[in-house]
């Protein structure tokens, strides 16, 4: 099943996590907090990754709970 959705650069970024907008356009994408991570299966590392766009605040909840449940 494919899913569709608006593209970028007539609707703006939007966090692939919580879905709250980034930014408007891709230049301003860093400055907002924008992050853009790499998704991959690491038993299939030779596949093609997925790019996914994060804002600020998911981005620091996922690291947050990566250092918890390292004990860090």
């Amino acid at each position: 099943m494919v899913i569709k959705t608006k593209p970028k650069k007539d609707y703006g970024y939007y966090c692939d996590c919580c879905g709250c907008q980034i930014c408007k356009y891709l230049l301003d994408f860093k400055v907002s907090g924008g992050i853009w991570v790499s998704v991959f299966d690491p038993d299939q590392i030779d596949k093609v990754m997925q790019e996914k766009d994060i804002c600020q605040d998911c981005a620091k909840a996922i690291m947050e709970e990566l250092l918890d449940s390292h004990g860090l």
